[in-house]
């Protein structure tokens, strides 16, 4: 049959009757419109505790209703965030939270509140409204407010400038590279950042040290509670961050793998696998886009590119304290050029070199080839002074990141990409992907997992499939037809 077709969204959703199925695909891998059973997250030992009750409320016939309404301010703070200890929102009632300095709204309803976990996006100023608007179709519905976190950022201090010679970063508007936002519980240093970014997979990678900074081998309860955000405005002129609207935030979900032990021992083995959850229902794969990765190399001295959040001093922004010199352009998206260096390999540590300038808060970004538009590794480590030196990341040749990599979202994940542009031989690995879908039903294992990246997938139809597997589109629209 001409023209059949399979259209996959973030899984196998419909089957034409054109492909005879021995088996059914077992499930969906994400479905927007049910939120995962997910703790709530505590207020902040730091926070302030501002506990409100809505008391249970039913909608009235004569229109939506708001049945709490509370402004939220703390003096002199530059965020702050809004934590819930419970709620029952309805089908179509909700929370509204809004802030007073920029206008910035977000919307939380039982589709999303639980990816939330109870907390809200971060919000810029020291004053928020909160608004339980219940709808005429709902019955018993409550909020339970706890209270907010939040903080005053002082003037960014001097870093660690790692920087190969003078800072050419230039302004970066890749949406497939996001700020990590941490807030930490510390008055004196209530947020920390890292850069993380989008995999053809559905996976985001950072650097071990953003996870676990305690280095005890667990994953950081500030990481989990952190968002990562996209579209960062400039900072203040002083170099204290801003945050982007609720729209461009979406929450961690959880560290599928990571490796990190400690300052000095861990170049070259640094390293996390992570994900996010959906924000309004999209993943930011489909929404910001994504990244393909080799495990090949560039040749000594191609010009590869770095992209991230780093602090930045150059020019001194306003503070006029040369102890805080930071501007505007202080951990925002900037992009930095660079000859490719060197690969060490030691006994558990694979090091890639470079003179793309970096500094800190880059800690997690993508190393790129850049004539191929594709990542190799993952920025850790500077090392470059005025004239001399490199700053370091880990390779994706690293067996241990490779496997972490090859099995997201779990063991007998294989991969698809139609538009790969590196000429290797396929064997289905993330980093060796093979072309065509039917390349991929046949060498999946039996009841394994098989990711196709987006795109179309001229295959002859109807299409037999004898063994169990799951199907998965995470990064965007699979069409698949003759």
């Amino acid at each position: 049959m001409r023209h059949s077709r399979i259209l996959i969204g973030l899984a196998l959703v419909a089957v034409t009757q054109s492909i005879a199925l021995a088996q059914t695909y077992p499930g969906s891998e994400l479905q927007p419109q049910v939120a995962p059973a997910l703790a709530w997250m505590p207020l902040p030992e730091s926070g302030k505790r501002i506990e409100r009750d809505s008391g249970l409320r039913s909608g009235l016939e004569t229109g939506a209703i708001t049945y709490l309404k509370e402004e939220l301010s703390v003096p002199d703070w530059r965020w702050i965030r809004v934590y819930f200890t419970d709620c029952a929102l309805g089908e179509r009632s909700f929370i509204r939270i809004t802030s007073t300095l920029d206008g910035d709204e977000q919307i939380l309803d039982a589709r999303n509140m639980p990816y939330w976990r109870g907390a809200s996006a971060f919000f810029n100023g020291d004053t928020v409204v909160v608004e339980f608007v219940v709808d005429p179709a709902d019955h018993d519905v409550f909020v339970h407010l706890a209270g907010v976190a939040g903080g005053f950022d002082p003037p960014a201090p001097v870093m660690s400038r790692t920087l190969c010679g003078a800072d050419d970063r230039v302004v970066s508007f890749d949406s497939r590279v996001s700020r990590i936002a941490k807030d930490t519980g510390d008055p004196n240093e209530p947020l920390a950042w890292c850069t993380a970014w989008q995999v053809s997979n559905g996976a985001l990678l950072t650097a071990g040290h953003c996870v676990d900074d305690n280095v005890d081998g667990n994953v950081d309860t500030d990481f989990l509670t952190g968002v990562i955000q996209f579209n960062v405005p400039l900072s203040d002129c002083d170099g204290a961050p801003n945050h982007p609207p609720a729209a461009d935030q979406y929450p961690i979900d959880a560290v599928t793998a990571f490796s990190w032990f400690g300052t000095g021992m861990s170049v070259g083995r640094d390293w996390a696998v992570m994900s996010a959850l959906p924000n309004g229902g999209a993943s930011p794969h489909i929404a910001r886009g994504w990244f393909r990765m080799t495990n090949e190399l560039p040749q000594v001295g191609a010009n590869v590119r770095v992209t991230g959040f780093g602090t930045d001093s150059t020019p001194m922004g306003c503070s006029g304290d040369p102890m805080f010199p930071a501007n505007e352009q202080n951990q925002t998206n900037q992009t930095a050029y660079g000859p490719f260096v060197s690969e060490i390999t030691e006994a558990n540590a694979i090091t890639l070199e470079y003179e793309a300038d970096t500094t800190g808060g880059n800690s997690g970004s993508p190393i790129i080839w850049d004539g191929q538009n594709i990542t190799f590794g993952i920025h850790t480590n500077g090392g470059c002074a005025e004239d001399s030196g490199s700053n370091a990341g880990t390779s994706f040749e690293l067996d241990a990141l490779e496997n972490a990599i090859g099995n997201f979202p779990g063991a007998n994940s294989r991969y698809v990409d139609g538009a790969f542009p590196m000429a290797v031989t396929r064997d289905g690995t993330i980093f060796r992907p093979w072309s065509t879908f039917s390349s991929g039903v046949s060498g999946v294992p039996a009841g394994g997992v098989l990711t196709v990246v987006a795109g179309y997938y001229s295959t002859p139809l109807p299409l037999t499939i004898t063994k169990a597997m799951t199907v998965r589109a995470p990064v965007g629209l699979v069409t698949i037809g003759d």
